[in-house]
């Protein structure tokens, strides 16, 4: 049992059990070695030995890396997260190609190497690794491109009901990682591991293959640890207890389900319950010409269900018909997500409905949106959704729609640029790995992403960085057009024209900054060399948009001005100022330029300075940055609304109320993990991919409804503006008045005030929205005398 002791040690500090008596037995007792690759402040876990980029090898230490050049550790703590929960796996090593090396007695090992799996880093993960063994390939791993995009991958689950009882460890934690297993035998003393370039080294575990049964429990107790620690730290998963129900009357109960409606902006709890007012609803939507209009309706099952089936009618009016097929209905998906201390079923994603099961005291919610089309006269058009149950009475919910004799404007129309931060299939689905990057596939995909921005009132775009590729930095001096490769920038350009994307959008620049003061070129920052260069990018770049005939591209010069804790992403102060002032100096007129500011100070720091320096401020509408969109306002500055969160109105009225022309958040798609797997999904993003097409959330419902309400509040201040009776003049003007005192930027809170403001932050109810929404409407229609 030798074997099994020091891992018995390392198990015991870890959940704090008394020590055996064998803890002065080191190590490398009997050939065993337990080693944790990290950082040198990163958590260890017990029993293990750590092992950084300076551990160089010894005679001493018998253990260590041949060439410590080149490796790159994991900043310490950076790592830890809910597919990277302990000590063991929440750091590690790039190995850059180096051999490790052992001191062992002669003998055959077996290895047990915790490296990058699914997690692996950006496009390693199709280079695949290898790992040699004295000089002797004992582990290879490779991944294609349709491997990754399959539903054993990439897409797995993505057709998966919720299902609370699934077993969250076992079926996405573990696999984050691999565990390659393999046999090295030792016959000078010495074991060489080498991994190739860029993998990530977690852990390694090695004994003599005598020893592999012992062992195997070891690890299988070491692994349940994980798996404890996992569940008690990162994903301590609950399900909150049943709401109670009202009193049921007699048929209620007879029938076996509830149906009920709650605005589509207030959630329903996976196991949440109706007041008696909401149950047996009515469904009613205001829409003007080819405005979207959403709302929802939830089945409560009050026994299990074998299936639930609904249906649309066509909708009917004077001597009109509006077909069912003008109305969308989706159903609202629950995942596991974090809320607060706990990991809770939450509702993430809109899926197309299919007939299942539904079981007991579970909710579920119905997404209907309607597109008023263009056609039909202006009036009120009635129908009906009916929910069934086979053997069990059926329900029949009114729906009543008024469709206004208004067109909106479109947000272009308007002067606001909105979208959502954006990297292309090129870069997040690695397109790139298996296609052109202008070929069919790709194009088609990213034709479908901007046709859902399109849909959902966003009419700006931001691009990639390397679709405008320098290729010759010494022509780049000399100012020539050559120099730069535009060729995807102008695909992408032509993308956005086809579809109607035709507001300003963004491209990110600091990666300019970065490759000039880079160790291959060395630049110093704001030198000759380096301001000749990236003048004449930007100049370049803004006369290679204007020659494919748009949408303006805005140089986003650096994100988040900070003074401590800056990334690669980040400058501090000076150097922002620094950066626009030689944009702009040699740029002129040919692009404008932005930056991100959160905040009117930063360690001290005020940044109103920088506003007048670039040309659009962006920053976080709250109190803390109050300065600086006072000094872009006054100074004649375009300021853009970045980051304020997700509520309607930080989409809408407050863009309105504070003078902004421009909203961009925090993130379209950003996933370069499985989107459907609750271990690494991320709660913020617009639209979740699968294999079939792209299911919304309702985050880009919550948007879409902010700028409609920007879109009718701008029509109001604009056809006030031509006149009309002086009782509707009254209207209009009382209406703008109401929205041009609503808080600026939410409640207070007692670090300051709320970004951006929920809809029970600006009023008693969501529904409160679209009461000020009606009044805003029927301003405008008496302004035009009907």
């Amino acid at each position: 049992m030798e074997i099994l002791r020091p891992i018995a040690v390392a198990l015991a500090l870890a959940v704090g059990l008394p020590m055996p008596s064998i803890l002065a037995q080191t190590p490398s007792a009997n050939g065993l070695r337990l080693l944790d690759f990290g950082t040198s402040r990163s958590p260890v876990w017990a029993g293990f030995t750590r092992v950084t980029r300076e551990s160089a090898y010894s005679e001493e230490t018998g253990w260590g890396w041949s060439d410590t050049s080149g490796l790159n550790p994991l900043v310490a703590g950076a790592r830890r997260s809910k597919g990277s929960p302990d000590a063991l796996m929440g750091d590690y090593i790039h190995s850059n190609g180096k051999d490790f090396v052992i001191d062992l007695p002669n003998d055959t090992y077996r290895v047990v190497a915790y490296v990058d799996g699914y997690l692996m880093h950006g496009r390693t993960r199709f280079r695949g690794y290898t790992i040699k063994g004295n000089g002797k390939t004992v582990a290879n791993f490779t991944w294609s491109h349709e491997q990754f995009l399959s539903t054993d991958y990439f897409f797995k689950d993505w057709d998966r009901p919720f299902e609370p009882t699934d077993p969250v460890w076992e079926r996405w934690a573990e696999e984050l990682h691999r565990t390659e297993i393999f046999t090295v035998p030792v016959v000078d003393g010495k074991m060489r591991l080498k991994f190739s370039h860029s993998m990530q080294v977690f852990g390694l575990i090695i004994h003599p293959t005598t020893k592999t049964a012992e062992a195997d429990r070891a690890i299988t107790q070491l692994d349940q640890q994980r798996k404890r620690e996992f569940y008690a730290t990162f994903f301590p998963q609950r399900i909150p207890e049943k709401e109670p129900l009202p009193a049921l009357t007699p048929a209620e109960a007879k029938q076996g389900y509830l149906v009920y409606a709650r605005h589509v902006f207030d959630g329903v709890d996976y196991h949440g319950a109706p007041t008696r007012d909401e149950i047996a609803p009515s469904l009613e939507m205001v829409a003007s010409q080819d405005e979207y209009e959403t709302v929802t309706f939830t089945v409560l099952p009050l026994v299990d269900l074998p299936k639930i089936s609904v249906s649309v009618s066509d909708l009917r009016g004077k001597g009109n018909t509006i077909p069912a097929s003008a109305m969308k209905l989706e159903a609202l998906r629950y995942r596991w997500q974090s809320t607060g201390p706990d990991i809770l079923p939450k509702p993430v994603m809109l899926t197309p409905w299919t007939t299942t099961k539904a079981n007991a005291r579970v909710n579920r919610r119905f997404f209907l949106t309607f597109r008023a089309p263009e056609k039909p006269p202006a009036g009120v058009y009635t129908g009906t959704v009916r929910v069934q149950i086979p053997d069990r009475p059926a329900a029949t919910i009114p729906l009543k729609v008024r469709v206004l004799s208004l067109r909106l404007p479109t947000i272009s129309e308007t002067g606001l640029s909105a979208g959502y931060y954006y990297y292309s299939a090129r870069d997040r689905l690695f397109f790139d790995r298996m296609y052109r990057a202008t070929d069919p596939k790709v194009t088609e995909f990213m034709e479908r992403d901007l046709r859902l921005m399109k849909d959902f009132n966003l009419n700006a775009f931001q691009l990639d960085y390397t679709t405008a590729r320098i290729t010759d930095y010494d022509k780049l001096a000399e100012g020539d057009p050559e120099s730069v490769d535009f060729s995807l920038m102008n695909h992408d350009l032509a993308l956005c024209r086809k579809v109607g994307i035709d507001a300003p959008g963004m491209v990110f620049l600091q990666f300019l900054h970065n490759a000039l003061i880079g160790r291959k070129l060395n630049f110093k920052f704001g030198s000759e060399d380096y301001a000749i260069r990236a003048q004449n990018y930007l100049r370049l770049l803004g006369e290679a948009v204007r020659k494919q005939g748009g949408p303006e591209l805005v140089a986003w010069l650096t994100d988040e001005v900070r003074e401590t804790g800056l990334h690669s992403w980040n400058l501090n102060h000076d150097d922002a100022l620094r950066y626009c002032q030689i944009a702009r100096e040699g740029a002129g007129n040919a692009i404008r330029t932005t930056l991100t500011l959160m905040a009117d100070h930063g360690s001290g720091k005020d940044y109103t300075d920088l506003v007048p320096a670039c040309d659009v401020t962006q920053t976080h509408y709250w109190d803390k940055s109050e300065k600086l969109i006072k000094t872009a306002r006054e100074g004649g500055h375009e300021v853009w609304s970045y980051n304020s969160g997700r509520s309607r109105y930080s989409w809408g009225l407050q863009i309105y109320r504070l003078g902004g022309k421009g909203r961009w958040q925090w993130h379209y798609y950003t996933h370069i993990d499985r989107p459907h797997n609750p271990v690494t999904r991320a709660s913020y993003m617009a639209v979740v991919y699968t294999p079939t097409g792209h299911f919304t959330t309702p985050n880009l419902i919550e948007s879409r409804e902010g700028l409609d309400d920007y879109r009718y509040v701008w029509m109001l201040e604009q056809t006030l503006k031509k006149g009309g009776p002086a009782a509707a003049r009254k209207l209009a003007e009382d209406a703008l008045n109401d929205v041009r005192n609503l808080p600026p930027y939410g409640i207070k809170l007692a670090g300051g005030e709320a970004v951006g403001g929920g809809a029970m932050e600006i009023f008693p109810s969501s529904a409160d929205y679209d009461r000020l929404r009606w009044r805003i409407a029927q301003a405008i229609l008496a302004l035009r005398g009907e």
